[in-house]
């Protein structure tokens, strides 16, 4: 996802439109607005914070601490590498990547994240 993506993902729930191919063009040109006040005013650790709040984990949870709550039973702040690499896996997929099922797909998937975290230089 490239940070413009970001910042379209972020005007699309603040304005709560839920499909883009539906909107008209009053909504088109408040989306593009929105977006593009966002990109001038928030760095992207406010934005990611915004969404990593906001994103569906399956199983009901809305967030990371209503997700790190009901899958690990922990703050955000106490989660393990894995098990956040699990948390995102999720997001992409929270049928097809059943953290409470833990099985092989989501294992992997989260194999993948935790190394490409590990690697990046931006990991503390």
């Amino acid at each position: 996802m490239q940070a413009s993506d970001i910042f379209y993902e972020i005007s699309l729930k603040i304005i709560a439109i839920p499909v883009v191919s539906e909107i008209n063009h009053n909504e088109q040109v408040t989306w593009l607005a929105v977006a593009k006040w966002i990109s001038e005013n928030w760095n992207i650790d406010r934005c990611l914070s915004f969404l990593a709040d906001r994103i569906y984990y399956g199983h009901g949870y809305y967030g990371l601490k209503e997700a790190a709550t009901g899958y690990f039973d922990k703050e955000p702040k106490d989660l393990s590498i894995e098990e956040i690499s699990m948390l995102i896996a999720t997001t992409t997929s929270p049928s097809y990547y059943d953290l409470r099922n833990k099985d092989e797909k989501l294992l992997n998937k989260s194999d993948e994240i935790k190394e490409m975290t590990l690697k990046s230089k931006s990991w503390r």
